[in-house]
């Protein structure tokens, strides 16, 4: 059974303004019903935000997180232990499926990996995303199969091309810095009304706010990491560098 789809941040600020319209006008939802010939729960339904993502068939996790990058317009985030999730592989994304402790049939596997290649159109459609990804040295550096490793690093290059993504690595040498408290993702959405959103995924779930002061600090945090990172053009250097050495060993 498909889960039950999680709201988008836009989802239910466009319920919240369809419930204003209408107590607005003086109407409850079986008036409102009335007055679009069709029925109460037509009504309801968007308000409630009971709106699926393309993504809802194929129960797959997050679908919070899915339908956040699937509203927004910029998505800025810095990875302490994995890749950015619009930068991997299907061969990085069944590898970290078959090492989870959450038991998944072969189905849920290829729905995950499937949703994966769906989703990197963001960053290659027509009105395509803005990402700024942070990672760490030893997200990629990290012991993998050979060809996986090289095909994951060679993916990273081919999206770091691309003109609406930047890529930066902190190499281990910066030591201790602000960005070892853990990993967080931010989004940014088209409407200036739309407030910034911040996700931080932990072991057992994850966290959404809005709240300014929140999303305030969380800049200036990635600000001080991306101060401590390679430019961009050393970035490429370097993974080019890493693959190499991999191909040579």
């Amino acid at each position: 059974m498909p889960k039950k789809p999680e709201h988008t941040f836009r989802e239910l600020r466009f319920g919240r303004e369809l419930a204003c319209l209408r107590q607005r006008a003086g109407l409850d939802h079986a008036d409102a019903a009335i007055r679009r010939g069709g029925r109460q729960f037509w009504v309801s339904r968007p308000e409630n935000a009971k709106v699926e993502g393309w993504w809802s068939p194929y129960d797959v996790e997050q679908q919070r997180y899915l339908g956040l990058e699937d509203e927004a317009c910029t998505v800025t985030e810095w990875q302490l232990a994995q890749l950015p999730p619009l930068l991997r592989t299907e061969e990085y994304v069944r590898a970290r499926l078959a090492g989870s402790c959450v038991p998944r049939t072969p189905e849920q596997v290829d729905n995950e990996v499937e949703v994966q290649v769906l989703r990197r159109r963001r960053l290659t459609g027509a009105h395509p995303l803005r990402c700024h990804a942070i990672i760490d040295e030893s997200v990629l550096s990290a012991r993998l199969p050979e060809a996986l490793a090289a095909g994951q690093l060679r993916h990273v290059l081919t999206m770091a091309e691309l003109p609406n993504v930047t890529v930066q690595i902190v190499p281990d040498t910066v030591g201790l810095h602000v960005g070892t408290k853990g990993a967080f993702t931010l989004f940014g959405f088209p409407e200036p009304q739309d407030p910034d959103v911040l996700y931080i995924g932990h072991v057992v779930g994850s966290l959404d706010t809005d709240r300014v002061g929140a999303v305030a600090r969380i800049r200036r945090t990635f600000a001080r990491i991306e101060a401590l990172a390679l430019s961009p053009a050393e970035s490429v250097e370097w993974i080019a560098a890493l693959l190499a050495k991999r191909g040579s060993s």
